[in-house]
């Protein structure tokens, strides 16, 4: 029996997503936990896996899975085709063209996709500068021709699937004369040059950023570290603007609110690593995390995003969905939390 001082909806996906690990084995690279597969081997770009028999109702088939990790993807393809992987998880619009023609894909919304500001750093801090940025980006056109139509255009920081997604907005966010108004107001003088920093798979997205922002008389360097130097370079500070993805913990916007945006401290605004802060905006976020609002929970959800947005801190760029691969040896269909569970997959 579990007893809350206050109502928490969510209880049971909190605790789902906890792994239980021994004392014994905290400091070390050994895996432990209560789920349904035990670690027989585990290496930097694979685990193998055998699965807890206790832990299933039923006799099952599988007796070992091996969990890949792959940047190669002409060779994940390569094996896709040969037979020697069953399911690719979490595929994106980097290979999916060479699965464009294979009915064997699903789709399932995934994450926000999003442009970051430095509000420690002129002139990222001038809110107007900010929305100028936001209203320079043809975010269609970038759904269109980066994502090739495997993305939505984002007008909100709510997936369209989770609980506080505000329907009304509109999606008619390019103009280059607001962009244009609001560069002005700003007080920028132009020609500017900032930096944008993301992973060097993003390469292309940063061009398209350049070509957009040229129109308003603004220049982008890129910069493209390793993924474990970018986040270093991120946390430190060390940025202009930063190019990253949010995956939803919960499906419930105010917990991404305060993931984000939340002025940071150790137990909220985690990822809240631009500097944003707004005493309104905590207070808000406070009242919908105490559980103590029901009737107009959505309302005061939409409010605080939409005070957010009017602060542009972050600028929602698209919706991104995952795209599972599954081979004709088994069958899957993908969950809309993104976890793959392996008891649901069943064999031919």
């Amino acid at each position: 029996k579990i007893t809350t001082k206050i109502n928490d909806p969510y209880l049971l996906v909190r605790l789902a997503s906890i792994f239980i690990e021994s004392r014994s084995t905290i400091n070390d690279n050994s895996l432990n936990g209560t789920g349904p597969l035990l670690p027989e081997m585990i290496k930097p770009h694979e685990i193998v896996a055998v699965p807890f028999r206790k832990y299933f109702e039923r006799k099952i088939k599988c007796r070992k899975v091996y969990i890949k990790f792959c940047n190669d993807y002409k060779k994940l393809i390569e094996d896709y085709k040969n037979g020697k992987v069953d399911l690719i998880a979490e595929t994106n619009y980097f290979i999916i063209d060479s699965f464009k023609d294979d009915n064997r894909i699903n789709g399932v919304e995934g994450a926000l996709r999003y442009l970051a500001f430095n509000l420690r750093k002129y002139p990222f801090n001038n809110k107007n500068f900010r929305k100028a940025l936001s209203f320079a980006i043809d975010r269609n056109r970038m759904a269109r021709d980066i994502y090739k139509g495997l993305a939505t255009p984002a007008n909100q920081y709510a997936l369209p699937f989770l609980s506080g997604y505000d329907f009304r907005k509109s999606n008619n966010l390019y103009n280059l004369d607001s962009a244009r108004y609001y560069l002005k107001k700003a007080g920028i003088r132009t020609p500017y040059k900032l930096k944008i920093t993301a992973s060097s798979r993003r390469i292309d997205m940063i061009n398209f950023f350049a070509d957009q922002l040229s129109k308003i008389n603004i220049t982008v360097v890129p910069d493209t570290p390793r993924v474990a130097e970018l986040f270093n370079k991120i946390n430190k500070g060390d940025f202009d603007m930063f190019l990253l993805g949010s995956v939803p913990d919960i499906p419930d916007l105010s917990g991404v609110l305060t993931g984000l945006f939340y002025s940071h401290s150790v137990k909220k605004g985690k990822h809240n690593r631009t500097g944003y802060g707004n005493r309104e905006v905590d207070s808000l976020l406070d009242l919908l995390n105490s559980n103590s609002v029901t009737a107009k929970k959505k309302e005061i959800e939409w409010k605080v995003q939409e005070m957010i947005l009017d602060d542009m801190p972050i600028i929602p760029l698209v919706y991104e969905k995952n795209y599972y691969v599954v081979s004709d040896r088994i069958e899957y269909t993908p969950r809309s939390d993104n976890n793959v569970t392996v008891k649901e997959i069943k064999f031919k």
